[in-house]
């Protein structure tokens, strides 16, 4: 964060997603992988450097998002506030059958994969139909690059309180 008077710039990371060799748009706010229509889909969700294996959910699907999107479609599914300051990718289940499978903050640095086990998925990058994944394929999910803003000084958690007063 610059700040310039009452004008401020911030630097908000982006991630991006392949599928079988395909880049995928990057995106601010999140992916959402959904399952096909009222069904499940059985995904796991691995580290890729470590293979440390995080989720083995039945889902609606999952939502990724950095940090800045985090306190939209994330936080509405119940995952958690992420400080603007910090570099992060939230992980957030959509309607597990599991209650062990919560939301979980990974490091920006960090790269992973999710696999589609069964049932083909599709994917939505920042709101818009990106495409499907078959059943077997995988999506893997890293930080591309950070974007700059510039906006008015606000305090943020005043900011994120105000959304129950709309």
């Amino acid at each position: 964060v610059r700040n310039e008077g009452n004008i401020e710039i911030v630097f908000k990371p982006r991630i991006v997603g392949y599928a079988k060799q395909t880049k995928l748009p990057p995106v601010l706010n999140d992916y959402v992988i959904l399952a096909p229509r009222l069904k499940m889909a059985h995904l796991e969700l691995v580290k890729a450097r470590s293979g440390e294996r995080v989720y083995n959910i039945y889902a609606d699907g999952i939502i990724v998002s950095p940090t800045a999107g985090s306190t939209g479609y994330s936080l509405s599914a119940g995952g958690p506030v992420v400080d603007e300051n910090l570099l992060a990718i939230v992980t957030t289940p959509m309607n597990p059958m599991q209650l062990r499978a919560r939301p979980v903050v990974f490091s920006i640095d960090e790269e992973l994969s999710i696999k589609i086990v069964d049932k083909e998925v599709e994917v939505y990058a920042d709101g818009f139909y990106c495409c499907k994944i078959a059943e077997g394929e995988e999506i893997k999910i890293k930080f591309w690059d950070k974007v700059g803003f510039f906006r008015e000084k606000r305090q943020y958690y005043d900011k994120i309180m105000r959304r129950d007063h709309v």
